[in-house]
């Protein structure tokens, strides 16, 4: 029976290895498709902490821009957010990359599984792929897929944007390999439009690293392949080229982005660290060998024991099996590749871990010093994948004593006790989550070691057995379960009352917002930040990754909060809520009604359910009003001191405003020559005023628009969005020359090929 079955497989191994990979994502994917729920970690009702980008971030964004799509304009703004902040700009939104369109196209519950799915096999296909280019077997190659597929970088975050940008990783090794190998230019070509998918995929700090690393790759191929010190270098600079092209083709996303950094105060903030401290202990590595031991997002008060981002600890992690496999990659005669990874790998954790000198000397360089590089352990993910599909092929090919296993499994031994100790000395000193005692922690870490253990040595029992087929069976079941089966503890879905529901508080606020366009104010982290988007409330506070530098200052006028995201605890500033028209402060029940005994004559009650109270601000500035000034400057010490409640009477409400859902504004006023018309929105290139046929910029007044008046009495006006200078009109114009110029270059290179053989 295993005869045939192996005899299959051998007849169409990429078919085999694609159905294996399909039906464990579907198995991984499966608990979303019962009882309607949606594979996304959104039930506010019951977890936020652990996956909250998801919940005010990604979702809330890809929903607003199919929203707006659907309308038939382009997403620019997100007017829901923090005094309106650009959607398209902040790259996480991901509006080019195609796996983000199935929210365009399907409704959400279809499109998370769709994206979750073609995300998680298309990880491995491609590593699998890369993998048969190194000449490694099928079962050798399809274990590596499964590794990379499911480790905990891919089983934790393949919602993130992060993951998406790691797709193009094992693609771009197998094209760079493809084209070494076969010296045909069409694949080599390919680098180009898998370059700009990794920019479009929305997470430029990961893309970074994941370029360093093709690149390097590329690099080592060329002066490793046999060929000459020219022929290398001449190899080198056509991949170069073919790189750039990839970065301008991908112009149309990165330019706006630019822009947005250039306002960022993130950026700001980073680029203050006098070290990078983005980086893990060394102990911490125990993560990877048992990711649980500091907590597990899925199980409830174990989901911090330490530190307040588990999946940062354990990125890294590929299975017990597959740690030990890797060990049997090494030997006296290894292939070329193998050292690129040795080195690619160490030079990984070195940054991860903090090692002396490397840390430093590295960081000293641009990129490298503002980035997140304890994430860094999803390209140890990879190397580490490669390593264990190395180890087997060499068992395979009996290349491996039996005395070589038994020292590999036992250093592995020795060094997992030392590390387990060290850590549970540490452990000591902990202060841990949810009230939690150290004999409760002490249990559960206990309990992680015996299965560790217990996990080592089953995996050892069967590479000893690996010659008989049986064996491999049950190697890859063990496999699976380390990797795929382990991820699906993480993985959280929502029931559908759950997901984003509809509450009585929340229904008030979206109706009142669609008759006068207030914005909200929501008191500590009752309604998270952002998900205003979702609910189409106007909601004050934002969780954006760049943050503008003006939209800080003005919130610094409200109270004290937290970088990011952006929770306010204090209680606020009504006059710098007033300001930036919040009508509404919505808190919880009963610190609702307490802020209104303290605040009667200032806000009133509007609504009240079991959850919330919704206050109304008495008096906030509307949306847009005039006010006479005799220059920007001196409308700016007039906005100052209306931001503390003075000189109110200064300013003339609008007579008529409306927004739409993509930013656009439609006003009426009523004001004399020599007036300002201001809107309480963000300031931010590229929004003007349309004025019969002029189009007139906006300009900046104490971070929010404004425009001196076109004409006197009363009229009528409408703002847009015209980002036709650095940002989107260069972009799009650049991004369409370069695919055109990709497009002449292959078909060309087709042509070619069909009359010479195409090599280069």
């Amino acid at each position: 029976m295993l005869d045939k079955i192996f005899l299959k497989i051998s007849r169409h191994p990429t078919a085999a290895a694609a159905a294996v990979l399909a039906f464990l994502v579907l198995i991984f994917i499966s608990p979303s498709f019962f009882q309607g729920r949606f594979l996304a970690p959104v039930d506010t009702a019951h977890f936020v902490a652990p996956y909250l980008d998801i919940t005010t971030q990604m979702l809330p964004w890809w929903n607003l821009s199919r929203e707006i799509i659907r309308s038939g304009h382009f997403p620019f703004w997100n007017v829901f957010s923090g005094n309106g902040l650009p959607l398209m700009a902040n790259m996480q939104s991901a509006v080019f990359f195609p796996l983000t369109w199935l929210f365009y196209f399907f409704n959400i519950r279809f499109a998370l599984g769709a994206y979750a799915f073609v995300k998680l096999f298309l990880m491995g296909m491609f590593t699998y792929l890369y993998l048969r280019e190194l000449k490694l077997r099928h079962s050798s190659s399809l274990l590596g897929a499964i590794l990379f597929a499911f480790c905990n970088s891919n089983a934790i975050w393949f919602l993130w944007p992060l993951t998406s940008v790691i797709l193009i990783l094992p693609l771009s090794f197998y094209l760079i390999e493809k084209y070494f190998n076969s010296a045909d230019l069409k694949y080599a070509l390919w680098l180009a439009p898998v370059t700009a998918l990794g920019l479009f995929a929305g997470h430029p700090q990961t893309f970074f690293y994941i370029f360093c690393a093709i690149y390097g790759y590329t690099i080592f191929k060329a002066f490793s392949s046999g060929f000459s010190l020219k022929q290398g270098t001449v190899r080198v600079i056509l991949l170069s080229a073919i790189y750039f092209l990839g970065f301008a083709i991908s112009l149309v996303a990165v330019l706006p982005f630019l822009e947005y950094l250039k306002l960022s105060a993130n950026l700001n903030y980073r680029a203050g660290f006098a070290e990078n401290p983005f980086y893990l202990q060394p102990l911490m590595f125990l993560a990877n060998l048992i990711p649980d031991f500091y907590g597990n997002t899925g199980v409830k008060n174990f989901s911090y024991l330490l530190v307040p981002n588990y999946g940062e600890l354990a990125l890294g992690y590929i299975g017990i099996t597959g740690l030990l496999l890797g060990l049997c990659a090494f030997g006296r005669t290894m292939k070329k590749q193998i050292w690129f990874f040795i080195a690619a790998a160490l030079l990984s954790l070195a940054l991860v871990y903090h090692a002396p000198v490397i840390y430093s000397l590295i960081n000293k360089l641009p990129g490298f010093n503002l980035n997140y590089n304890n994430r860094l352990l999803y390209l140890w993910a990879f190397f580490a994948s490669v390593f264990a599909s190395f180890g087997l092929e060499n068992i395979l090919n009996e290349k491996v004593s039996r005395k070589r296993l038994n020292w590999s499994f036992g250093g592995f031994l020795a060094f997992s006790i030392m590390l387990i100790l060290a850590n549970r000395l540490a452990t000591h000193g902990w202060q841990f989550a949810h009230n939690l005692d150290w004999h409760t922690v002490s249990l559960w870490q206990d309990a992680l070691i015996a299965a560790f253990f217990a996990n080592l040595i089953i995996a050892y029992l069967i590479l000893k057995r690996l010659s008989n087929k049986s064996a491999i069976i049950l190697l890859f079941t063990l496999v699976c379960l380390e990797t795929a089966i382990h991820g699906m503890i993480f993985m959280k879905t929502a029931r559908p009352q759950n997901f984003y529901p509809q509450q009585p508080a929340l229904t008030y606020l979206q109706n009142q917002y669609s008759q006068n366009f207030y914005r909200v104010f929501t008191y500590g982290d009752n309604l998270l930040p952002n998900i205003g988007t979702w609910y189409h409330i106007d909601e004050l506070n934002d969780h954006d990754t760049i943050y503008l530098t003006s939209n800080k200052k003005l919130k610094s006028a409200i109270g004290n909060y937290n970088y990011s995201p952006e929770y306010t605890f204090s209680d606020p500033n009504l006059n710098a809520l007033r300001f930036l028209s919040a009508g509404y402060l919505l808190y919880p029940a009963a610190q609702g009604l307490d802020f209104l005994k303290a605040h009667p004559t200032d806000v009133s009650l509007a609504f009240k359910d079991n959850n919330y109270s919704v206050l109304k601000l008495n008096n906030p500035l509307p949306r847009a009003f005039t006010i006479q000034a005799g220059s920007l400057a001196d409308l700016d010490n007039k906005l100052a001191d209306i931001q503390q409640g003075k000189n109110l009477n200064l300013i003339t409400p609008a007579v008529g405003f409306t927004i739409l859902e993509d930013g656009s504004e439609n006003i009426v006023y009523n004001a004399p020559m020599g007036s300002y018309l201001v809107t309480t929105d963000n300031y931010y290139p590229g929004w003007s005023e349309e004025w019969g046929t002029a189009v007139i910029p906006m300009q900046n007044a104490m971070g929010l628009r404004a425009v001196e008046v076109p004409a006197a009495g009363q009229n009528g006006l409408s703002i847009r969005y015209h980002p036709k200078d650095f940002g989107y009109g260069y972009g799009w114009k650049l991004s369409m020359a370069a695919a055109l110029l990709w497009l002449s270059l292959y078909f060309w290179q087709n042509k070619k090929s069909a009359k010479t053989g195409g090599e280069i």
